[in-house]
């Protein structure tokens, strides 16, 4: 079959990225063709961020310079590495089958989003979508329960990635569905994770990496913590993705780079849900700060591997949350037992499609 993939896929962000790659890997080796599909975002309830005084006068500085032409060629790498290994093809290109997913096709925190939720589309399963910050007060108060309710009614096989969508799910439909792993612990990227082995050459001794996004821990205090960790063991600070001048190297990498960065790490700073997915895929010594946007899908995903004491409440929490080592060996363990549940779910989805394509 010819599976139509809807997630979201323009932005230059390496989780959204990555995620969407490794649905497309795992549906490819079980034997179907994958195509990704456009959509139409809807921005209505989108809140500027405030800029402040600072950052305005940062923005004609040479370190706001700097940043701009980091974020222009980011913006080329995404481009270059969407045009290499996925296919988008126009609205309306026919599909077999359409999968939501995953990542955050639910959110509706920015307005909602009718493509996402397969509005004009038949023969349509989910794999692991999440609602992220949206809660049913959201969909309430913009007057969307009989809507989404409806849509969600639409989809032949529905799953969801952490506890809030489930219990959403539950909560318009009636239906108790199965929670999956996000695509990218489902499939591992085993053959990926290497790649930018140099990385390993030129820091044979280890690196921090700090994966934030770019208007996130900038402040004295924060920056303090990670430099001060990094003195105490003489490791350098590689901010990945993002510029942060204080850093002692920004990488602009692309997906791929990324992945070995991560996966060579002697630490993990992040702020992310995908940068902490990737420190417990590739068995990295992390801290996790949450914050107001991710703070339902961080905690999931901590809880769901009993890593929970690995958020960090305060930056004077960071040196002692690193300093205690992980034992990955049950978790790994639970990661083989959540992918055999999670695959089994897809591959009755996918069967489930086929049948319904005949």
């Amino acid at each position: 079959m010819k599976i139509g993939i809807m997630t979201w896929h323009y932005g230059a962000n390496h989780g959204a990225i990555l995620q969407a790659y490794a649905l497309k890997k795992v549906i490819e080796d079980m034997g179907h063709e994958t195509v990704l599909l456009p959509f139409e975002r809807n921005m209505e309830h989108y809140v500027p961020r405030v800029i402040s005084r600072d950052e305005k006068r940062l923005k004609y500085s040479i370190k706001g310079i700097e940043r701009k032409l980091f974020h222009d060629k980011k913006k080329r790498i995404f481009k270059s590495f969407k045009n290499a290994y996925f296919k988008v093809v126009e609205k309306g290109t026919p599909v077999d089958a359409v999968c939501l997913g995953s990542d955050e096709v639910f959110d509706i925190s920015t307005g909602y989003t009718p493509d996402m939720f397969g509005e004009g589309y038949e023969n349509v399963f989910a794999y692991a979508p999440t609602f992220a910050r949206t809660n049913l007060e959201d969909i309430s108060e913009r007057k969307l329960m009989k809507h989404i309710s409806e849509r969600l009614d639409n989809i032949n096989d529905l799953s969801a990635r952490d506890d809030n969508t489930k219990n959403i799910i539950l909560e318009l439909t009636g239906r108790d569905v199965e929670i999956v792993l996000d695509p990218t612990l489902l499939y591992g990227f085993d053959k990926e994770k290497d790649f930018s082995s140099k990385y390993s050459d030129k820091w044979p001794n280890g690196y921090i990496v700090l994966y934030s996004y770019l208007y996130n821990f900038n402040s004295k205090e924060e920056i303090k913590s990670v430099k001060d960790f990094a003195k105490a063991n003489k490791l350098p600070v590689i901010s990945l993705g993002y510029y942060h001048s204080w850093c002692d190297e920004c990488i602009n990498a692309d997906p791929m780079e990324f992945l070995g960065i991560m996966n060579n790490a002697s630490y993990v700073v992040t702020d992310t849900f995908h940068g902490t997915v990737f420190s417990i895929l590739f068995n990295r010594q992390f801290c996790s700060f949450f914050k107001d946007y991710n703070v339902n899908k961080m905690s999931f995903l901590l809880n769901q591997f009993g890593l929970y004491r690995r958020r960090c409440n305060t930056v004077d929490e960071l040196a002692d949350k690193l300093s205690v080592s992980i034992d990955y060996s049950d978790i790994n363990l639970r990661l083989v037992q959540m992918r055999e549940k999670s695959k089994s779910y897809l591959q009755r989805a996918l069967d489930n499609a086929s049948s319904n394509n005949k």
